[in-house]
């Protein structure tokens, strides 16, 4: 799902002649410490909870083919190639999936 979005869905935009639709993002917070391979930008897939603090975002695991891992994927988080962990409480930006959580989006 994250590589359609990320590399076929710009190319089918492009060929059609629909511009690319605006994505939605929310500020979250991490809800448990997330590794990172070092020298690898990353798109971790996330789900979100919505509590009296915020938005929190917590891991998806599982494989990229597993059925599962897209059920309970809400978006992801974009990692650096230089961030090797990224801390429980850190503030994040999630990049929403089409049609998943609607929650309030990150101002400009």
């Amino acid at each position: 799902m994250i590589t359609f979005e990320t590399f076929v869905e710009p190319v089918l935009q492009r060929l059609t002649g629909t511009g690319p639709g605006e994505k939605k993002r929310v500020k979250a917070t991490v809800g448990a410490r997330i590794h990172s391979a070092k020298g690898r930008h990353e798109l971790m897939p996330v789900r979100l909870e919505d509590s009296s603090e915020g938005v929190i975002a917590y891991q998806v695991h599982g494989g990229s083919g597993a059925i599962r891992t897209l059920l309970d994927l809400d978006g992801y988080i974009r990692i650096g190639e230089e961030v090797e962990i990224v801390e429980e409480g850190e503030g994040v930006e999630v990049e929403l999936r089409v049609g998943r959580m609607h929650l309030p989006p990150v101002p400009p």
